[in-house]
């Protein structure tokens, strides 16, 4: 169990989580997360929001927002330990996020006239997966590393404010109540068999073969962070959660931090 405690610095609100028992594969220390605003242009009317169902946006920018606070901890941390662990994590958040929106949203995205937009979203995602692989490859107190970092980030924020600007509201508006339960549903099953690692040369259709290929390569996976002994934070120690809100804003990310930008 996690015990939360939140701590005030300058204007920002800090969550700070505190592990009180070992997890697998979790690195055990203390950081802090800042509370980031919502994004002023993206924000959207939820005409569900009062019928109990889940929201396919709300869900996809948790992910967005995770990936977001996540690099906002890397920048504050200190450690060679805690960069690797907070690394580790973004990767496999944004691994798990396009695996999971290629084989449900953006199929749904197709079925509904916006085939185009879903062609260049996948476009995107291969493009940021290459880039993940040579991160994931790459040691973290190398010269090199930083460079590839922060470009995957920009390759990351770029495309989640076109979803979330644009493309993601779009579909929304063409999904009943109903609709939008279904395909957030599907989302987050998904998000539960998909590969936890970039792939870039795996197929990206959304078809029958990612999902057979991310099926056979998900194991695999396991086997080489074990080998690898990469640590990660867990869901639990994550800031947004799934399925807690059907209003979900999305946060801006602070691009002064992109030194290498």
């Amino acid at each position: 169990m996690l015990a939360a405690r939140t701590i005030r610095i300058s204007s920002l609100v800090l969550p700070r989580a505190v592990a009180s028992s070992p997890r697998p594969a979790v690195a055990l220390f203390s950081t802090q997360s800042a509370r980031l605003q919502p994004h002023p242009q993206a924000t959207y009317s939820d005409k569900g929001a009062m019928t109990g169902h889940l929201d396919t946006y709300s869900e996809v920018i948790v992910d967005h927002n995770n990936v977001k606070q996540l690099f906002h901890m890397y920048k504050k941390a200190t450690s060679k330990e805690e960069k690797g662990t907070l690394v580790n994590t973004i990767i496999r958040e944004i691994a798990v996020h396009s695996e999971a929106e290629e084989v449900s949203v953006y199929n749904d995205l197709e079925s509904r006239g916006l085939a185009g937009e879903s062609k260049e979203l996948r476009d995107e995602h291969e493009q940021l997966e290459k880039v993940l692989y040579s991160v994931d490859w790459t040691k973290v107190d190398s010269s090199e590393f930083e460079p590839k970092f922060e470009h995957a980030i920009q390759l990351f924020i770029k495309h989640s404010d076109r979803e979330e600007e644009d493309i993601l509201k779009r579909l929304k508006e063409k999904l009943t109540p109903e609709e939008n339960d279904k395909l957030a549903q599907d989302f987050l099953t998904k998000r539960k068999a998909v590969p936890e690692r970039p792939h870039p040369i795996a197929p990206q259709s959304g078809g029958i073969i990612q999902k057979v290929a991310g099926a056979l390569t998900k194991p695999h996976d396991k086997i080489l962070e074990t080998l690898r002994g990469q640590h990660f934070l867990s869901d639990d120690q994550l800031a947004y959660k799934h399925g807690q809100s059907t209003n979900v804003q999305p946060i801006k990310i602070d691009t002064s931090l992109l030194t290498h930008a």
